[in-house]
């Protein structure tokens, strides 16, 4: 593979890295107001069943938000770990010249 090639690879990866980036931050604040409101009780003056069952919904998101999130961690080590090895690779291709 050649620099140029790493090079473009390595800006593909930062790029990829930052996307995910934001992608967290949009869990993350999901995750936070969803907590807020259910720790708050705010259940727009709803009947009992209607109160469970907003709090049950909130619950679930909460819990898909958690494993989103676990997920997006594991892809951006997988970006990382990719980026290590094109710089691996770019310092091999530079020593042996």
């Amino acid at each position: 593979m050649g620099k140029n090639h790493i090079g473009k690879l390595l800006n593909f990866c930062q790029k990829l890295y930052n996307e995910l980036e934001s992608i967290s931050t949009i869990i993350v604040i999901t995750k936070s107001y969803c907590i807020n409101k259910e720790v708050s009780g705010e259940y727009y003056n709803s009947s009992r069943d209607i109160s469970v069952k907003i709090s049950t919904e909130r619950n679930d998101y909460i819990n898909m938000l958690t494993l989103l999130s676990e997920k997006l961690t594991n892809t951006k080590d997988l970006c990382n770990s990719l980026e290590d090895e094109a710089v691996l690779h770019n310092d091999s291709n530079n020593s042996s010249r």
